[in-house]
């Protein structure tokens, strides 16, 4: 689901970096169009909804028939006494989200995509840090080093890439 949840994002706002509205009554147009508003209504709504239904069925969802039922939008975390590890799948979408619109909408202006994603990168590590939302140590320990590696690696495409900013006297 997350990764179709990604490609619908870079889709979506691609589909918007190229919208267009003619007065001509072309039909693969407004098709396009209804399936580029159908397609943004998606990917704003779906994390929202997400946090709604864990939010409301959250102790519903300690029960073996819930769990078994529910289990693919928060496979992994740790339900039982941590209700703040509800933000972990939502924040997972609005993270990637977020990603896909620093990546389509700010082509060519690098400086403020490193910022972008530094912050993304600085609020999922802080969040982890803080809420502690795996069954086990391990999981934990794993994503807090991918993490880190994605923000280590981000820092050396930042500094040690050419032509990666606007400003010459920024390299």
């Amino acid at each position: 689901m997350t990764s179709a949840y990604i490609e619908l994002a870079f889709a979506c706002l691609i589909n918007w970096t190229m919208y267009t509205s003619s007065s001509e009554n072309d039909i693969g147009l407004w098709i396009n169009n209804i399936y580029l508003c159908a397609s943004s209504l998606l990917v704003v709504v779906y994390p929202i909804g997400l946090y709604v239904f864990l939010r409301i069925n959250y102790y519903e969802l300690q029960y073996k028939y819930n769990k078994v039922k529910f289990e693919n939008a928060y496979s992994g975390i740790e339900l039982y006494d941590n209700i703040s590890a509800i933000w972990v799948p939502v924040l997972y979408f609005l993270l990637r989200a977020v990603l896909a619109a620093c990546c389509v909408c700010l082509t060519g202006m690098p400086v403020f995509q490193f910022l972008t994603l530094f912050t993304c990168q600085i609020i999922q590590i802080t969040y982890l840090g803080h809420v502690h939302p795996y069954d086990t140590r391990a999981e934990l320990q794993l994503d807090l080093f991918n993490e880190a590696y994605i923000f280590v690696m981000l820092y050396h495409l930042m500094c040690l890439t050419a032509n990666n900013t606007e400003h010459v006297e920024l390299r």
